[in-house]
């Protein structure tokens, strides 16, 4: 059975047999999946009401970039939970996208809502011109429900330490902050975890802002 909450802090869970499967911090436009494996084509789907009180179904495509090591790992995600009909003769590339978004050509998703993370990723793999070409497809398109990720980087002061600590933001709740480090400019560490009762002052200012707007955040030569 699904279950959705909103908390005080405008924070939407979603259970699935009591299991927290998804994540959405509503006000910072961001979401993290917990439990992939609990979605199926009948439960990754979004219920609304419109203006006339009719119930509408929209298909929920997530397509997580940093678990794509090539274009055609993205394509695959993006028809991964479509009929066979509607995916079978998809080209599985920019030209046949564009045919399906504007033309109901083969890969038509219909009426859903489409979340892509890991953008960063994604524009190393297709490039910036072609990859925003998706997205602008995708931000035209009446029936699409697009969300993207926002990549925030924040650096704190921290109780009975010299120096800040930099981060890119991935969760947080009540006591915990959980961040991929950033020990120099747009090179990701690792995971680290900060209790906030710790946490003298959180910054986003320039020079973080600077490293968000950053061409790439890549992770360290072994």
């Amino acid at each position: 059975m699904l279950r959705k909450e909103i908390k005080d802090d405008n924070e939407l869970y979603l259970y699935f047999n009591d299991k927290l499967i998804y994540k959405r911090w509503l006000n910072q436009g961001y979401s993290k999946v917990f439990d992939k494996f609990a979605y199926s084509k009948q439960t990754f789907m979004s219920i609304t009401e419109d203006e006339n009180g009719n119930i509408k179904r929209l298909r929920k495509i997530f397509i997580n970039g940093e678990f794509c090591n090539s274009k055609l790992d993205f394509w695959n995600k993006y028809i991964a939970d479509m009929e066979f009909s509607a995916k079978k003769d998809f080209g599985k590339n920019l030209d046949a996208f564009n045919d399906a978004i504007t033309a109901k050509g083969p890969g038509f998703p219909g009426d859903c809502l489409i979340e892509i993370t890991g953008t960063k990723n994604l524009e190393k793999i297709f490039g910036k011109e072609d990859f925003d070409f998706i997205i602008y497809t995708l931000q035209q398109a009446e029936f699409v429900d697009l969300t993207i990720e926002k990549t925030k980087v924040e650096s704190y002061k921290i109780k009975g330490w010299k120096e800040k600590e930099t981060g890119v933001l991935i969760s947080e709740n009540n006591n915990w902050i959980l961040v991929n480090h950033i020990p120099v400019d747009c090179v990701i560490d690792r995971f680290k975890l900060y209790r906030k009762k710790f946490i003298k002052k959180r910054i986003n200012g320039e020079s973080e802002k600077k490293i968000e707007r950053g061409s790439s955040i890549s992770k360290p030569k072994k």
